[in-house]
């Protein structure tokens, strides 16, 4: 999950308190898209469960990882999900 376990260093810690932020900081369609991502549902779920065309819950997805690499200062391949708890 998005807290760090207890128990983890210091780096650990600030890492999570950083995406944290950062994912904060979203606007709120990215970022609950984004929290709903990290559940593990796929796409079409998402879109379902929000009521979204398909196409708009991924560029949402898309735009929202891509804040979260800029505002984190992390390169254009890292895996946001790996970073706030999912995949």
């Amino acid at each position: 999950d998005l807290i760090a376990p207890r128990g983890s260093d210091a780096p650990t810690r600030m890492a999570c308190a950083a995406a944290l932020a950062a994912l904060d900081d979203l606007p709120t369609e990215q970022r609950d898209l984004l929290l709903r991502a990290v559940e593990g549902l796929s796409y079409a779920e998402i879109a379902r469960r929000m009521g979204l065309p398909l196409g708009t819950v991924t560029s949402r997805l898309a735009r929202g990882r891509a804040a979260l690499r800029q505002a984190l200062n992390l390169p254009r391949d890292a895996s946001v999900t790996d970073l706030i708890g999912g995949g």
